[in-house]
């Protein structure tokens, strides 16, 4: 595409209107050859639509592919004045950066496995919710890839789904946690204060953001209203916590619990319709069905289950709002 408009190749000069077009040519056919094609990988593997992926990727890789390419001009421009000089001068300060990047992720991975660890822990005192957090990440992860939304919007969901039950740590919890009797009124009232606690909990960890604290603190609020803890409906609760309200309730069913045995995919589906519009939002429910997730998310439950015999059931119009 370069050459096709007329694009001059020299290492001696370097002139930016005989350039310009030919370059922009150019980014732009790499931007949507390498962009499609990357988004029917994605779109094959995870079961979505080419279309609604191009649209969830186009704007990162976009900026990305402007960025790359505006340095690798102002690399060329650098050789043709200084040759090599010219390329050490920028090369240097971007090696800096690159390190200070590296140092950054490792201190982000360090971060997200201490939280990881903190999750496990909470876990480890129940044998009904082992491994609950991390399918609930994956699962509003999904969720949220399925619904188009942007890199960093997924991402946020997926750690907020991670860390939603980490107010369960506190040491008011411990006796409840295993608990498989019916509880009192007060102990229900400690049970949905672990939101609250895990988003003032989490409020000292600088780097999560105001997107996840919000998530971890309404992921129990219902759409109509009548979830906790402060009642919120419809459009006011937050994007991600409606997600992971979705996503939590539908692990919490495909698992088994102290008062009745896992739920089937079928009957999942269903109490999702059933409640749509009720406790979830009707959009997540939809997408959640045509993207037929119920089925991924059953394989990650039954592959963590440990068979617990002799479980009484429950009726089902209840399943739902057991998370």
């Amino acid at each position: 595409m370069y050459s096709a408009l007329g694009g001059p190749v020299s290492t001696t000069t370097f002139e930016l209107k005989a350039i310009a077009l030919p370059m922009v040519g150019l980014i732009l056919s790499y931007f949507l050859i390498n962009t499609s094609l990357v988004s029917v990988v994605i779109a094959l593997d995870a079961g979505r639509s080419v279309l609604g992926t191009l649209r969830a990727v186009s704007p990162t890789t976009f900026a990305n592919d402007i960025a790359s390419s505006s340095f690798s001009l102002l690399l060329v421009f650098a050789f043709a004045e200084m040759q090599v000089v010219g390329l050490l001068f920028l090369l240097l300060p971007l090696l800096f950066v690159h390190h200070s990047y590296r140092v950054y992720l490792t201190l982000l991975k360090q971060n997200s496995e201490i939280l990881e660890l903190l999750v496990k822990t909470i876990e480890a005192k129940d044998p009904y919710t082992s491994g609950h957090s991390q399918r609930v990440a994956t699962l509003s992860r999904e969720i949220a890839a399925n619904m188009g939304l942007p890199h960093n919007i997924v991402e946020k969901v997926e750690t907020a789904a991670l860390l939603h039950d980490i107010g369960k740590i506190d040491v008011a919890f411990s006796g409840l946690i295993r608990g498989s009797h019916q509880l009192s009124p007060e102990e229900r009232h400690i049970i949905r204060s672990h939101p609250v606690r895990g988003a003032k909990l989490l409020g000292s960890i600088s780097s999560l953001g105001d997107h996840v604290l919000k998530a971890v603190r309404h992921h129990h609020e219902h759409y109509d209203g009548n979830g906790y803890p402060d009642g919120l409906s419809g459009m006011d609760i937050p994007l991600e916590a409606r997600i992971i309200m979705v996503a939590d309730t539908v692990d919490a069913m495909l698992s088994d619990r102290p008062y009745r045995p896992a739920l089937t995919e079928i009957k999942v589906q269903e109490e999702l319709d059933r409640f749509s519009g009720r406790q979830f939002d009707p959009e997540i429910v939809r997408v959640f069905r045509e993207s037929n997730l119920a089925r991924k998310a059953a394989a990650r439950a039954a592959a963590d289950r440990t068979p617990i015999p002799g479980t009484p059931a429950l009726p089902s119009s209840q399943a739902a709002f057991y998370g």
